[in-house]
Formats: C-alpha cells, structure tokens, sequence
C-alpha cells in the first residue's frame, strides 16, 4: 500500500512537471492566440456579434475571464469591448513578466548543464591521463549532478508555480468584479457572481496583497452603505494590483538566483573540488 501511494505521489509529480514544461515553452504561443482572439472578438463585437459559440485558447485565468466576459455581453447586452482591450493590455503585461522569469530559468538551466558537461569532460580527461588511477567513479558524479539539476528544476517550477496560484484569483476576481461593475448591477449581485469575498475575507502571507484586500474592502463597503462612487477607486486597486505583482515577481527573480547560487556550490563547485583533490592526490604518487 505504502509503495503504491509512493508510486501514484512520483507519478502525479512528474505529471505536474511535465505539463508545466509544457507550458513553459508554449506559453508564448498560446499567449500569442489569446491576443489574437482578443483582437477578433473586440472587432466581431464592433460588428454587433458577441461571439457566442466561440471557443477561447487555454491560457490561465485569462480562459475563464474571457469567457465570463461573453456571458456578460450576452446577458446583459453590455459594452464589453473596453474591458476586452483592457484584457488585452493586461494580457501583454502578464506575459512580459511571464518571459522574464522562463527566460531567467532557462539560462540558469542550461548554466546546470553547461557545469554538469564541463565537469565530466574534465573527469574523462583526468582519467585518460592517469590511466584510472583516480579514485573517483564518474558515474557516481553524473547521478549525484543529475539529480541536483532534477531538484534545482523543481524548485524553479514550484517558486513560479505558487508566485502564479496566489496572484491568479486575485487577477481574476477583481477582474471580473470590474466587469460586473461597468454593467452596472446592484452590489450584492456584483459580489455573488464575482466571488470576490471569497478572496477579500482571507489573508495571506504577502503583506502588500494584505493591504490591498484591505483596501478594496474599505472601497465596497463604502459603495454598499454610502453609494460612494467604485469606478475610480477600483481602478486604483487594479494598479496597484499589478505592481505588487510586478515588484513579487522581482523578488522572485532574486529567489531564483539565489536557488541557482546554492546548485552550482552543491552540484557543481562541491564535485569539482573533490574530483581536483582526487586528481592532484593522484598524481603525488603517479
């Protein structure tokens, strides 16, 4: 029983990892339909037709959000085409963000590999010319650098993968109350069909998205009880959405460079070290 959960726990990470990866190298693409399709449905909405049966890429929350958008103009018959070239703004900032990250992973990566393939060609050589006198298995060297790389690989996706979960809802939700807002339904209606208590009533670790939940709490319930006006202060909270989300997205830049520094002392500089020790101890006594 044990060694099936062990199994079924191996398999669903390499499933996850794998459509990450897949993600990862096709998230420009995807993006790049996404946009288009964005273009033709703000062109299609000019033309009088929503679009109805029209089906949308998969790219995040940005699937769900499009498509609550076409909800919306179909029910309401309302004027969706400047939240579409909002989306569409939005969309070319996410995925500006987005490339910087994949591209800082991937240099780190293949700076992993380039680490690994150097140390190695260097074992071989050292080997040749000691003729195996150095007492260092170079297959136990690639196994221990491969499995550092597997595990430097995994915390990359994981730091970008959680960095994403914890801003998707919140990109989402307020989103979609915005939209709901410019239709102009009542208050309750806006926060049931936009679900945005379920976001604004719990906290977090992150203190700046704390502060904003804070913020737009104070901004609904003045529009709830006071009928203050929403559409200024909302679009407030958007900004400053984006910038937590551009400064989080830094720091994790950093994060990353700091995972990349402690693969390349363990992984690569550790073994490199020993195999130079082994090899001029070598050569004391050749």
């Amino acid at each position: 029983m044990l060694i099936g959960a062990l199994c079924l726990f191996e398999f669903s990470s390499i499933l996850f990892i794998f459509n990450y990866l897949r993600d990862f190298f096709g998230h420009e693409k995807k993006a790049r339909l996404l946009e288009q399709e964005l273009t033709r449905r703000i062109f299609l909405w000019h033309k009088g037709e929503v679009g109805q049966n029209n089906k949308t890429i998969q790219y995040g929350f940005y699937t769900e959000l499009i498509e609550m958008s076409s909800l919306v103009a179909r029910t309401f018959g309302a004027d969706i085409s400047s939240f579409l070239k909002q989306t569409k703004a939005g969309l070319k900032t996410w995925v500006k963000i987005k490339k910087k990250i994949n591209s800082q992973i991937a240099s780190s990566l293949m700076q992993a590999a380039i680490s690994i393939v150097f140390i190695q060609v260097f074992m071989k050589a050292a080997l040749y010319v000691l003729k195996g006198r150095i007492s260092f298995s170079t297959t136990g060297f690639l196994m221990y650098q491969l499995a550092g790389m597997v595990v430097f690989t995994i915390v990359c996706i994981f730091l970008t993968y959680r960095k994403e979960q914890v801003f998707a809802p919140w990109f989402l939700k307020v989103h979609s109350f915005k939209l709901l807002t410019d239709v102009g339904l009542d208050v309750d209606s806006t926060i049931e069909k936009s679900q945005i208590n379920t976001l604004l009533a719990q906290k977090g670790r992150d203190k700046a998205l704390d502060l904003l939940r804070e913020q737009m709490n104070t901004h609904i319930m003045r529009w709830k009880d006071d009928g203050m006006e929403i559409a200024a202060p909302l679009a407030e909270s958007l900004n400053d959405l984006w910038e937590t989300y551009e400064r989080d997205m830094e720091l994790l830049a950093k994060r990353l460079e700091v995972a990349k520094f402690v693969f390349l002392c363990l992984f690569a500089l550790l073994p490199y070290f020993a195999m130079m020790l082994s090899f001029f101890g070598s050569l004391l006594f050749v």
